[in-house]
């Protein structure tokens, strides 16, 4: 059962450079180098798995009733502190099950 096409519509806003509107919401792989098996550099490229990341920051903003990072930039320093394993942290009162999804 495919949930959503989230990553077609990121890959075209990369493609677009419209990147820093939906930083929040965008697989902190991403923004990742990684070694090829040719030891070049190769980023990661988008497809279905990563929107499992980007319904988890749907999820959060529902929980909340706000933006993911609301008090921040939406710009490269964000994106570097959320590649560096920046998140929001868990509402309270927020059911472990719902949570956990």
């Amino acid at each position: 059962m495919k949930i959503s096409s989230l990553s077609k519509r990121i890959g075209l806003a990369f493609k677009q450079l419209n990147l820093f509107g939906i930083i929040p919401y965008v697989d902190p792989k991403i923004f990742s180098k990684r070694k090829n098996n040719n030891n070049s550099t190769q980023l990661f490229s988008y497809n279905e798995k990563n929107d499992i990341y980007s319904i988890g920051v749907l999820l959060w903003e529902i929980s909340s009733g706000k933006s993911p990072f609301s008090t921040e930039e939406y710009d490269i320093d964000l994106a570097i502190e959320i590649s560096q394993s920046l998140r929001e942290e868990p509402i309270l009162n927020t059911s472990e099950n719902y949570m956990t999804l």
